[in-house]
């Protein structure tokens, strides 16, 4: 997993049948990306090195990639896959080792991935928290006094900037045609009509300008919960076994929920319309 705008390196080796580094005559690679799409870069062996294809890969959106790899005379079939995302997290890397108790970088892309799955859960329970902005959030309906939107609270009043019909021709809001109800996520023709001519389309910016201390101090507690198998595991050891490396990259189990401690520390910071 790496981050919207770092590269993703594509390498593999290709052999001859008897397993000795060879040069293929033909390598053809794909990408797939996230949307489907699929772009065939050029990959080649550096200089007087046999063998060893390698390819530094710039994705251009976040999702889930995969890349395939097909040589000729040496016949060979490479494929892998990798996820691209923008890192949103309640606390930093630096303070979540302090509060764990770690003192180097070392563990610091299992933390990320925690960290972010922590923000996950408690933004699925009291709405959206760090800022974010939203394009095309289909709301359903074909008239409406009122639109409710599914990633509040919102940033500010002036937050929604379109709510479009979603068929063509249709009307459309801009800002300054809505009332907005930040803390709801709710939004109102300024006029006192009602939206029609649904469903839309909703462009805003979700989340709070202020993280309330014990929605941060809920982060805390969740990412100890998570963090408590991990630190037993290797507390004693200087380097994992493979079997703890797995362990380490499954990062949050299956099945878990955050626990009631972090519930009651969370939960004043409901919003309304929020459940």
């Amino acid at each position: 997993m790496i981050d919207l705008g770092s590269s993703y390196l594509v390498a593999f080796d290709v052999f001859d049948a008897s397993n000795v580094l060879a040069n293929a005559t033909t390598v053809t690679l794909t990408i797939t990306k996230p949307d489907g799409t699929t772009v065939t870069p050029a990959v080649t062996n550096p200089p007087a090195v046999t063998g060893k294809y390698r390819l530094t890969y710039l994705p251009d959106k976040t999702g889930h990639y995969e890349w395939a790899a097909v040589t000729s005379q040496s016949n060979t079939g490479w494929g892998d896959a990798f996820d691209v995302r923008v890192f949103r997290s309640l606390m930093s890397l630096a303070d979540a080792r302090e509060y764990l108790g770690i003192l180097d970088s070392s563990r610091d892309q299992v933390l990320r991935s925690l960290l972010t799955g922590v923000t996950r859960h408690i933004e699925r329970r009291i709405g959206t928290c760090i800022a974010k902005t939203i394009t095309d959030e289909f709301v359903y309906g074909d008239t409406l006094d009122m639109i409710r939107l599914q990633e509040g609270p919102l940033l500010s009043a002036s937050s929604v900037t379109s709510i479009a019909s979603a068929m063509p021709g249709g009307p459309s809001w801009a800002a300054a045609d809505l009332v907005t109800d930040p803390a709801a996520g709710c939004v109102y023709p300024k006029d006192g009509t009602f939206f029609w001519g649904g469903p839309w389309l909703a462009d805003y910016t979700a989340g709070r300008q202020v993280i309330p201390d014990d929605v941060l101090e809920g982060a805390k507690a969740a990412l100890w919960d998570l963090w408590a198998p991990q630190r037993g595991i290797s507390a004693d050891m200087l380097e994992p076994s493979l079997t703890e490396v797995a362990d380490y990259e499954s990062a949050i189990p299956p099945g878990w929920v955050l626990p009631g401690r972090v519930k009651q520390l969370i939960d004043g910071e409901h919003e309304p319309g929020f459940a």
